[in-house]
């Protein structure tokens, strides 16, 4: 056991599965329950069976995904183990591009109850150091993450911290907008107007400010966020509202790109506020519809190579995906901190690496975009150090359409 004094807030974040055929193993032949014929369909001479089996099996979801990769990895025939294999990595990539619901019971439960039992509910690490009571009462039987989210913050909100991996209480959030794994609050709605007293006469015209803000499902792991399209908004009175000129499409700018990579991957999703200008052009009570599309790129499959020992491997190159990777440093100084850098030559362009680091219990310390700076590790963790270095090896491009209704206008 090695305890590490602290220069840095590790995140801690999990890695994605690798997603490929485990290892042969010598196992038992699972039973395979509903899929009985549909296996020895595929197995058949007769063209028209195996195409018909082919098509049944075509029709498993994400429930069937466990049972099929036991039945892949037990199944002799080569055709029938190549057939099953590719429908649980296309099951397994619609996973990564549209997380499963999730079912969550809690009645009274405090702040840190509820955190805890929304991480498991997700399989993703969450903390809070906030032990206030925030009671939370909840039935929620497969129902979205966003929604389960958004049940949860109209009792008491819960908000990522500075450093991101951990979850602190905020005041209830309403007018919650859940779309696929997005869940979206309008914030504000500023109302301007302002005079140059050099040039009265050209007096600007009132304008109107809308800040949304947006979480997505932590299980989505975002590689590239292209950026949010607001469509259409108009008022109660049929009145376009966008500030676009004549154009049809206004992109709203993202966060810069070093405020965005810090925001990727927070274990409670990714929340920015997003600034949309609005005209006044009536004096209308509501914004009766506004319509948008986040553009997002995610991860559905990656590589990995474990690293066993970080420390040893100090001043060594491995290579992933093609592409080398240097640990440029690895040891214990002399005031005992774990000091490790990463380095690449040339930078990726459009590409995602990334390293996780953990103990000799795969308790996990941090999580880190390469090439990466110096960073120092805090705790007490069991050696060897760990580090599981991943690169995307692909993507899918998701477009996800919202819409908020009637909000009040100032």
């Amino acid at each position: 056991m090695r305890t590490y004094r602290s220069l840095w807030a590790a995140a801690l974040l999990t890695s994605a599965t690798l997603l490929s055929a485990a290892p042969a193993t010598t196992q038992p032949t699972p039973d395979p329950g509903p899929w009985k014929t549909t296996i020895e369909q595929l197995a058949s001479p007769d063209f028209p069976t195996r195409q018909a089996a082919a098509k049944t099996l075509e029709k498993a979801t994400w429930r069937d995904l466990g049972l099929l990769r036991k039945l892949a990895q037990a199944a002799p025939d080569p055709e029938v183990k190549a057939q099953l294999l590719g429908r649980v990595e296309s099951l397994e990539e619609d996973l990564a591009a549209n997380p499963p619901p999730i079912s969550l019971q809690l009645t009274n439960a405090t702040f840190l109850d509820t955190v805890n039992a929304l991480s498991k509910a997700l399989d993703t690490p969450l903390q809070t150091y906030d032990l206030r009571s925030a009671p939370h009462t909840i039935h929620a039987v497969d129902q979205p993450f966003a929604q389960v989210l958004r049940d949860l913050n109209e009792q008491a909100a819960l908000t990522p911290d500075y450093d991101g991996y951990r979850v602190l209480p905020g005041p209830p959030l309403s007018h919650g907008v859940v779309a696929g794994p997005l869940l979206i609050y309008p914030l504000a709605i500023v109302y301007q107007r302002s005079i140059d007293y050099q040039q009265p006469a050209q007096a600007a015209n009132p304008t109107l400010t809308l800040t949304l803000q947006v979480f997505i499902d932590p299980r989505l792991k975002i590689v590239h966020a292209q950026g949010m399209t607001i469509t259409s908004a108009q008022d109660s009175a049929g009145h376009e509202m966008l500030r676009t000129k004549g154009k049809t499409v206004m992109d709203v700018a993202m966060s810069n790109a070093t405020s965005l990579a810090r925001r990727m991957n927070f274990p409670l999703g990714w929340t920015f506020p997003q600034q949309v200008p609005l005209d006044p052009q009536t004096a209308a009570s509501q914004l009766a519809l506004l319509k948008g599309t986040l553009h997002l790129t995610v991860e559905v499959q990656h590589e990995s190579l474990v690293v066993a020992d970080l420390e040893k491997a100090a001043h060594t190159q491995i290579t992933l995906a093609g592409r080398p990777i240097t640990i440029s440093k690895s040891a214990v100084n002399p005031q005992n901190l774990l000091e490790f850098q990463f380095d690449m030559q040339p930078l990726p362009q459009n590409a995602n690496y990334t390293v996780t680091i953990a103990d000799a219990d795969d308790k996990q310390i941090a999580l880190q975009k390469l090439p990466g700076r110096w960073e120092s590790i805090a705790g007490t963790y069991r050696s060897p150090i760990k580090a599981t270095f991943s690169a995307t090896t692909k993507t899918r491009d998701l477009q996800i359409p919202f819409e908020l209704k009637k909000l009040p206008l100032p």
